[in-house]
C-alpha cells in the first residue's frame, strides 16, 4: 500500500507525494472505472478520466465530480463516503475507519490505527515515528529527513520537535509522538494553533540547534551552604556621627506621659527580665509609677514595657525619686505565680512541654529548636514556679529564654545559637556588625579553659538514653565531665546538650565593648544577648555571641549601649 503527501494546495494541482520523495498521480483500480459525469465504464480495461487526471497505475480507479458506484461491491457517494475496498478508505467529511490499514480524513478525523493517518484540517500526530502526514506544509519527522517548522528544526537527544507558532513569537515545541504538557488538554494543531490551557504553554526561552553534537546539556550549581539568616545591613563608616536621640516614657494605663529622665536599660543571656533603673523629676509622675504600674519606655525605635517593682526618694532642697522595674517576664516568677507540681501523665513533646507552662496571654518563639518526644511519666515537677519549671526544660538541651522587651513572648534558643566553629561558615550570617569606627571604649578578661571534643549524655534509668557526642572530625578527646539529666530521653535532646557543652568549653575572653546604638534601619541597631556580633577593625574581624546589653543615655545626645561580647580564641578550629 502506498501513502501519499500532497506538496501543495488541495485544490491547484493534483499531485501528491510518495514515501520515497516522488510526485504521482493518485492510483486508480482497473477492478471498476467510474467516469466523472455518471459515466459508465465499458470494461475494466477502460480508463475514465478525472477531470484531467490521468490513471497513475492500474489497482483503483475512481470518478471525481459527481461520479457514483455502478455496483453494490465498489459504491463511493461524495457526501459521507463509504471505504471503497477492505484496502483503501477516502473521505470529505468525516469519515469512519472501515480498515485497520489506511484512514483518511478531511475534518476532525481520529486516528484508525497506529501505521498512518493523514488529516486536512486539525491533524494528530502519529504514534510512531514513521510518517507525518499533513495536506499543506508537510516534511519528514524521522532521522533520515527533516524538515523543519518555517525552515527551523529543532532535536534534543534523540527527540524530535516541532514549533507550534511562528519562529520568533514563543519557543514552544511539542514532541512529534506527544505532546509536552502535563495533562492531555494540549491542542496540538499544524497551522496557527495555540494550546487551549495558557499553563500549558512551554515557553523554552532562545532556542539554539544541538544537531552533530553529541554533548548533553550540561547543569551546574553552587554547592555553597545557603545563610540561614539574611545578612546585617553594612554599617556606615564615619568620622563623626549625628545622631537625633528621643526619650519617651507613659503610663500604660492611661496613656499618660511621666517625666522621667537618666534611663539605664539591661539584660543578660541567663536572667529571665529586663531590668530598669530610672529617675522621676516629680510627684505627679511618681503617682503614675509606683510599684505594680506598667510603664512603656520608648527610644531610638525600640520599645520596652516594664513593671515597677520599687522606689525611693531623697529629700533636700529638692525632692528626686528613683525607680527599680522588670519586663513583664519577671511575672513569670514568684511572687506573681505560686508553687505547683506536675507529673505529665501523657507522651509529650519539649516544644509542647514549654507552651504548657505559658500562663493566658503568653507565648514562646522557638528559633533552632530540634524538637523530640517525651514519653508519658518521664517529665514532672514539684513545687516550682512557672519560671522554675521552664528553667528545668531549658536546661535539659541548654537553650536559654530571651524575654521579649514589650510582648508576652519568651524567645527560647539555644545559648549557642553557633558554635565556635561555625562562627565563620559559609551558611552564617551575623545578626549584626559593629565597626571599630562606631566603639568608643573596649575592655576585655581572659578565661582559659581546656577545650573538650566530646561528652557522654544521659538520662534515667526507665526512661533515658546513653548519648556519646564527638565533635566531627575528632576523635572526641579530651571528653567533657559526663552530664545527666532527666530529659535526656531522646538522642536529638543529648545531640543538642551536648552540643552546647563542647561549645562553651576552650578559652574565651569577655570582650566590653561601648558602642553607639542606632535606629532599627541601621547598623549596628540594638544588639541583645544571644546575637551572633562581628567585630571589624582594620586588623582583624571576629566575631562572638552577646551575653549581656545595658543601654544608658536614653534622650541624651550620648545614648549609648555597652555589650559584652565572649570572643573564642580558635581552640575548637
Amino acid at each position: 500500500m502506498t501513502t501519499y503527501r500532497n506538496g501543495f494546495t488541495y485544490r491547484t494541482d493534483l499531485a501528491y507525494k510518495g514515501n520515497d520523495g516522488v510526485f504521482q498521480k493518485p492510483v486508480l483500480s482497473r477492478a471498476i472505472a467510474i467516469a466523472a459525469n455518471d459515466a459508465q465504464a465499458q470494461n475494466p480495461a477502460i480508463e475514465t478520466a478525472w477531470v484531467g487526471i490521468e490513471r497513475t497505475d492500474f489497482e483503483l480507479e475512481t470518478g471525481w465530480q459527481f461520479a457514483q458506484a455502478q455496483n453494490q461491491n465498489n459504491m463511493m457517494p461524495w457526501g459521507k463516503p463509504f471505504a471503497l475496498s477492505q484496502e483503501a478508505e477516502l473521505a470529505h467529511s468525516e469519515a469512519i475507519a472501515m480498515s485497520f490499514d489506511t484512514e483518511t480524513a478531511w475534518a476532525k478525523p481520529l486516528p484508525a490505527n497506529t501505521e498512518a493517518i493523514s488529516a486536512w484540517g486539525e491533524a494528530i500526530a502519529l504514534p510512531e515515528i514513521i510518517y507525518s502526514l499533513h495536506w499543506s506544509k508537510t516534511y519528514r519527522a524521522d532521522a533520515e529527513k527533516n524538515t523543519g517548522w518555517l525552515t527551523i528544526t529543532h532535536r534534543y537527544e534523540g527527540e524530535f520537535y516541532r514549533n507550534k507558532e511562528d519562529y520568533r513569537s514563543f519557543w514552544k515545541y511539542r514532541l512529534i509522538n506527544r505532546p509536552l504538557a502535563l495533562d492531555n488538554s494540549l491542542s496540538t494543531g499544524w497551522g496557527g494553533y495555540t494550546a487551549k490551557l495558557n499553563d500549558n504553554n512551554i515557553p523554552w526561552g532562545d532556542g539554539f540547534h544541538v544537531w552533530g553534537t553529541e554533548t548533553p546539556l550540561e547543569w551546574t550549581s553552587d554547592p555553597t551552604p545557603l545563610p540561614d539568616q539574611p545578612a546585617p545591613p553594612e554599617p556606615e563608616i564615619e568620622d563623626f556621627y549625628n545622631m537625633a536621640t528621643d526619650l519617651t516614657v507613659i503610663d500604660v494605663a492611661t496613656q499618660t506621659a511621666l517625666a522621667i529622665d537618666d534611663v539605664s536599660m539591661s539584660l543578660d543571656i541567663d536572667s529571665f527580665a529586663w531590668t530598669l533603673s530610672a529617675r522621676v523629676l516629680n510627684r505627679a509622675s511618681m503617682n503614675l509609677a509606683m510599684p505594680s504600674k506598667l510603664i512603656k519606655v520608648s527610644t531610638m525605635g525600640y520599645d520596652w514595657i516594664f513593671v515597677v517593682e520599687s522606689y525611693s526618694s531623697t529629700r533636700g532642697i529638692g525632692t528626686t525619686y528613683r525607680i527599680q522595674a522588670s519586663s513583664q517576664s519577671r511575672m513569670l516568677d514568684a511572687p506573681w505565680q505560686d508553687i505547683s507540681s506536675n507529673v505529665e501523665a501523657a507522651a509529650t513533646t519539649w516544644k509542647q512541654a514549654a507552651e504548657s507552662l505559658m500562663p493566658l496571654g503568653w507565648s514562646v518563639e522557638f528559633n533552632r529548636i530540634q524538637d523530640y518526644i517525651i514519653p508519658a511519666g518521664a517529665w514532672s515537677y514539684i513545687d516550682k514556679t512557672l519560671k522554675a519549671a521552664l528553667a528545668d526544660l531549658l536546661e535539659a538541651i541548654g537553650v536559654v529564654a530571651i524575654p521579649d522587651m514589650s510582648q508576652q513572648v519568651l524567645h527560647i534558643q539555644p545559648r549557642y545559637k553557633y558554635a565556635p566553629w561555625e562562627y565563620n561558615a559559609a551558611s552564617t550570617e551575623p545578626d549584626v556588625i559593629v565597626h571599630e569606627a562606631m566603639i568608643i571604649s573596649e575592655s576585655g578578661q581572659y578565661h582559659p579553659a581546656n577545650v573538650h571534643n566530646g561528652v557522654w549524655v544521659s538520662g534515667n534509668s526507665r526512661h533515658g538514653v546513653i548519648v556519646e557526642a564527638v565533635r566531627e572530625g575528632t576523635d572526641g578527646l579530651p571528653a567533657a565531665a559526663d552530664v545527666y539529666h532527666d530529659l535526656i530521653v531522646d538522642v536529638d535532646a543529648g545531640r543538642q546538650k551536648a552540643k552546647q557543652i563542647i561549645a562553651a568549653s576552650g578559652s574565651k575572653t569577655l570582650v566590653t565593648l561601648e558602642t553607639i546604638i542606632t535606629d532599627e534601619q541601621a547598623s549596628p541597631g540594638l544588639i541583645t544577648p544571644g546575637m551572633l556580633v562581628e567585630i571589624r577593625s582594620d586588623g582583624e574581624t571576629w566575631r562572638g555571641i552577646c551575653l549581656s546589653t545595658n543601654v544608658a543615655g536614653a534622650g541624651l545626645p550620648a545614648i549609648t549601649q555597652t555589650i559584652t561580647v565572649e570572643r573564642d580564641h580558635g581552640d575548637h578550629s
